[in-house]
């Protein structure tokens, strides 16, 4: 099996290095039920999880018992890699429901998402890794099914043709990679070398990664999220792998140096060696899988995490003592998978993080809807940041952070932002500053502290906020010094995810200016 193929065969397993543990149970498998009706709950309700979870959970088991019979089997997981492909084969759709919303693929035209991407390449390997080893006639229905559903859509959008579900062609966020990718490691493996059809692909993703990365702020900072660094950037390595062994030998690492950047985020965007900040929506930390193939290519990169982390471009800091550290963030309200969290932070200690931003929620149609900010976990109303008379932060790129100072010392780091214009006018703030200071050594904490004035009085509220600590570790409190006078705590609901808890002080009336602080010791 040359280099490729074997890259290919282990793609999805990377978690489980050491093969399949227990390959009885993995033979007793059986594809699981998705029946029709599951798929249409998108289109009807916009619930998304019942098809979602065995759809997932289909298509990794094929993944894995390709990845067992790659495993020196000698043909033992065929027969049932054939029983899995077939059920694939019976799907009148192999996207993912939410992005078939029109259903066009359902009814017959397909297009390429993250989800029939990943069975299309799962497909590419099972053929390679089985060779002549499945029946002739369940060869030849993968093989159409592989070009009616991965490559003809896309040789369409290569002639242009508007496929308005191919929006992600050359975007800059996750989905750029993960199609792009897909599409590219599956025609590796799909169409020889030499043919047309293998150039055009190749030539097309080659051309098309570049818009992924232009996503990235220009210090490597990940917009999305750890969790979407691994998915999205992820892919990308192992595309660059492939076409770096392939007979192609194109490097997509060293052309470009941002690369290099985005490929440091992973190590460093850490509180500590196990979590990240959870701002956006892709909560999560960079999956050691990544980052082995990351030290392979950059043997000077590696996990050595200092006093500080900065990623400037992106207005993010991470700092750190020992057994506490703190990330905070500015930006603005127009990132990928955008939170309106400008001036958010999260808080950890002893290996969890106790206070701060909660990260997402569970996706439903709203989610990527015009009524994505209705959501109090996605809009400012369930992040640390101020109301004002009940507004809450703007959408888009104009709703901003402005760095006004940073200050670091092995003691103490100390940076300002003004968060004046993350607001509409319907706020009246005249000036709002937030000061984060973070203080190491014997006196250990860190404080939050506001400075605001305002055009015209209005009620305002300063939260903190947590969700319920695990068992057996303690709330982090902090002491709040204020000329706000009155406590409120609420509670918000995150479905499918722990409540969201809030606490602060608010004044009893409209206000002209207000001062608070938060402070949080150990």
């Amino acid at each position: 099996m040359n280099t490729v193929a074997l890259l290919f065969a282990t793609f999805f397993c990377l978690a489980s290095p050491d093969g399949v543990k227990d390959p009885e149970t993995l033979l007793k498998s059986r594809p699981m039920d998705l029946p029709e009706e599951w798929y249409l709950d998108f289109t009807k309700t916009g619930d998304r999880q019942r098809h979602g979870k065995p759809y997932g959970q289909r298509t990794a088991k094929l993944e894995e018992l390709i990845w067992a019979e790659h495993d020196g089997c000698k043909g033992r997981f065929v027969g049932k890699i054939a029983e899995f492909l077939r059920a694939f084969n019976a799907m009148k759709s192999w996207n993912i429901p939410a992005h078939d919303a029109s259903l066009e693929s359902w009814n017959g035209t397909p297009h390429i998402d993250l989800g029939s991407s990943r069975i299309a390449l799962a497909f590419t390997q099972a053929l390679v890794v089985c060779g002549d080893k499945l029946p002739a006639d369940l060869v030849k229905e993968c093989r159409e099914n592989v070009e009616r559903r991965q490559f003809k859509p896309y040789f369409r959008t290569l002639a242009g043709d508007k496929i308005k579900d191919h929006w992600w062609f050359h975007t800059g966020n996750n989905w750029n990679a993960v199609c792009n990718g897909n599409v590219v490691m599956s025609a590796l493996l799909f169409y020889p070398y030499g043919s047309e059809e293998r150039a055009k692909i190749v030539d097309a993703a080659v051309k098309a990664f570049p818009y992924f990365l232009a996503g990235f702020a220009e210090d490597g900072y990940c917009t999305e999220g750890a969790g979407y660094w691994s998915y999205g950037f992820g892919h990308y390595l192992l595309a660059g792998l492939a076409l770096r062994d392939a007979p192609e030998k194109i490097d997509l690492f060293h052309q470009n140096p941002k690369v290099k950047l985005i490929s440091r985020y992973g190590y460093e965007y850490k509180l500590d060696a196990g979590l990240s900040p959870r701002f956006a929506d892709g909560a999560g930390t960079p999956a050691k899988c990544y980052l082995d193939m990351v030290s392979k290519i950059w043997p000077d990169l590696r996990l050595d995490l200092g006093f500080r982390t900065e990623f400037p471009a992106a207005q993010v800091w991470i700092c750190r003592d020992k057994n506490f550290a703190v990330g905070f963030k500015g930006g603005h309200n127009d990132e990928f998978h955008n939170h309106n969290d400008l001036g958010s932070y999260n808080i950890l200690v002893n290996g969890e993080i106790v206070s701060g931003d909660v990260g997402g929620e569970v996706y439903t149609r709203r989610t990527f809807s015009k009524d994505r900010y209705v959501s109090k976990v996605l809009n400012s109303y369930a992040h640390p940041v101020p109301r004002f008379g009940g507004v809450l932060q703007g959408t888009g790129a104009k709703y901003k952070a402005k760095v006004v100072k940073t200050e670091f010392s092995d003691l103490r780091d100390t940076v300002v932002l003004d968060l004046t214009a993350a607001y509409p006018k319907e706020a009246n703030l005249a000036s709002f500053t937030r000061t984060f200071v973070f203080t190491r050594g014997g006196g250990r904490s860190f404080e939050i502290i506001d400075d605001i004035k305002l055009s015209k009085p209005m009620i305002v509220e300063e939260p903190y906020v947590w969700t319920d600590p695990p068992a057996g570790t303690r709330r982090l409190v902090p002491s709040i010094t204020s000329d706000l006078k009155e406590m409120f705590e609420e509670v918000v609901d995150n479905p499918g995810k722990a409540k969201v808890r809030i606490a602060g002080v608010r004044s009893s009336e409209p206000v002209s200016s207000a001062k608070v602080c938060f402070s949080f010791g150990l």
